[in-house]
């Protein structure tokens, strides 16, 4: 035993001291999944829930035949057609206007791709010349009078699907493990069940945003599309610092397709960004006491759109979304089991069954190549 002489003090008495250790243990990584429920004060979902007993969940989707398009290439004021993107869109004696001229389709199927056969000036004096990309504006059909109706344009509905997608994890203590006295945790099981939870959460809300729906049927295994993967038409891959105009311009180009954008969901720098527009057109939620502001909500010329902070969207990412066409849809919510005990241990296992709908893909839009 070692003999101590003079002053003693905390250095120097080291053996038997009691240990101030708090009785709890603080989490320090982010887990808040908006999407999935816990977003705001509510700790409710931004998106709205659905169920199923399938792994392929479906949906049926149909569209009008548009009212407009745009040229494919210049016409003079000699010319006897005009070229279009899309001239199924179009039938014999539809009336079309392409800026101040009128004009009468009097062949649909032209001789070259896109072209149509058509009737100039038709109540304007003179025809006029015609850029690319010029609109071109349907405005009825012109049979005559005691005519046969001409053969209808429609479109053919279309089955968008997706699978859902297994979440599996495993816990597995040994019975001392279990039983020995440890600080802030009562149960060793339960906290390390309640941790697999969360992970799971964490990927299952990334999946939701960056997944890709796949089968592989010799091996049974599939996963789920997410946003990424299924808004492919309003996608902006140029933009790399998002701007009020930019967003307003994928805002409107939203509107023209049909859809109504309710909710913006992006990750920190880009909320930095937004929380920088103009004052005049966003709202804040604001203690009076507090300096600063954190944006809500941004009214725009297209409704009032949900600002969500969600730290899982990617840094070049940002999603326009109109709400009322997006589903979570469980096939079975997480849930946790104890499996058959064999030696000295025992074993759970988490599992869940989920997939998604984006509907209206049309609807929605992305940018993805922000900086």
């Amino acid at each position: 035993m070692a003999v101590q002489t003079g002053r003693r003090g905390t250095y120097e008495s080291i053996v038997g001291v009691k240990l101030d250790v708090e009785d709890a243990i603080y989490m320090i990584s982010p887990f808040d999944v908006p999407f999935l429920g816990t977003y705001g004060p509510d700790r409710g979902s931004v998106l709205g829930k659905d169920s199923t007993s399938a792994t392929k969940i479906e949906w049926l989707e149909d569209e009008l035949v548009p009212g407009s398009d745009l040229m494919s290439g210049a016409a003079t004021t000699g010319d006897t057609f005009i070229v279009v993107d899309n001239r199924e869109f179009f039938k014999t004696n539809d009336l079309i206007r392409i800026n101040d001229e009128y004009l009468r389709i009097t062949d649909p199927t032209g001789t070259t791709a896109g072209s149509m056969v058509v009737e100039r000036s038709w109540g304007t004096p003179v025809a006029q010349s015609h850029a690319d990309a010029d609109t071109v504006l349907i405005l009825g059909n012109l049979p005559a009078e005691g005519d046969d109706p001409v053969a209808g344009v429609n479109f053919q509905r279309v089955q968008p699907f997706n699978f859902t997608q297994i979440y599996q994890d495993e816990v597995e203590i040994t019975r001392t493990e279990e039983k020995e006295a440890k600080y802030g945790v009562r149960s060793e099981s339960s906290y390390q069940i309640g941790k697999r939870l969360k992970e799971n959460a964490i990927k299952l809300e990334r999946n939701l945003i960056l997944g890709t729906r796949e089968q592989d049927t010799t091996n049974r295994r599939r996963s789920h599309g997410g946003m990424d993967f299924y808004i492919t038409t309003g996608v902006d891959s140029s933009t790399t610092t998002l701007t009020e105009a930019l967003l307003l311009d994928q805002l409107q180009n939203s509107f023209d397709r049909g859809g109504m954008v309710d909710l913006l969901a992006v990750g920190g720098t880009q909320k930095r960004l937004i929380s920088a527009f103009s004052e005049n057109d966003i709202r804040l939620s604001r203690d009076e006491n507090v300096r600063g502001a954190v944006v809500d909500w941004y009214d725009s010329d297209f409704g009032r759109i949900f600002i969500v902070l969600n730290r899982w969207v990617p840094l070049r990412f940002a999603f326009g979304l109109e709400k009322q066409y997006i589903d979570i849809t469980w096939f079975d919510p997480f849930f946790v089991e104890m499996l058959a005990k064999t030696g000295d241990r025992q074993q759970w296992e988490m599992v869940g069954e989920v997939s998604m709908k984006v509907r209206n893909e049309k609807a929605h839009f992305k940018f993805n190549a922000l900086t």
